[in-house]
């Protein structure tokens, strides 16, 4: 069957809805700039585990979510994420081919590409100021992907989710 049933997207659309809490929960400005991106790396899970399903549109809806629910310049995240969904769909294949360190690595190019991209954006639309610490969220990310990874797989795995 092509598409998700209605049980399936529900575990799906759970899943964002928890990264957003979990990327809305206070830190303390110090420690601000270790916070990972969890709706991102939901994204790049779903996308790869299902990119004819999770694909281009559902990454750009999400971001314009992501844009809304974080306070910054709308569409800076849903151009962002619907770049990243886009390259996570061509590299599909790949990444469910690898071992699960290797993937840490592409996670981390993945996530650096979204940040630069991000400020790059965000400086053509506004004054930003660069922290080279900017940049330690794309390592917290990596860091966390194999877990994350092991996680949703084995929550898609329980609930059948093709």
């Amino acid at each position: 069957m092509f598409f998700l049933t209605r049980h399936h997207w529900i575990i799906v659309i759970l899943s964002f809805l928890l990264a957003f809490a979990l990327q809305s929960m206070p830190w303390p400005d110090n420690l601000n700039m270790f916070r990972p991106s969890w709706v991102q790396l939901i994204l790049i899970y779903w996308v790869i585990t299902l990119p004819h399903r999770i694909n281009v549109g559902v990454a750009f809806l999400v971001g314009l979510v992501a844009d809304v629910f974080l306070g910054s310049t709308l569409g800076i995240r849903g151009l962002t994420y619907g770049l990243l969904s886009f390259v996570c769909v061509l590299i599909h294949d790949f990444m469910r081919n690898i071992a699960l360190w290797h993937q840490i690595f592409i996670v981390l190019v993945l996530s650096l590409a979204v940040e630069v991209l991000i400020y790059w954006v965000s400086f053509l639309a506004s004054t930003v100021e660069y922290h080279p610490e900017l940049f330690l969220r794309s390592i917290i990310n990596a860091l966390i992907w194999p877990w994350l990874y092991i996680l949703l797989n084995k929550l898609r795995t329980k609930f059948s989710i093709n």
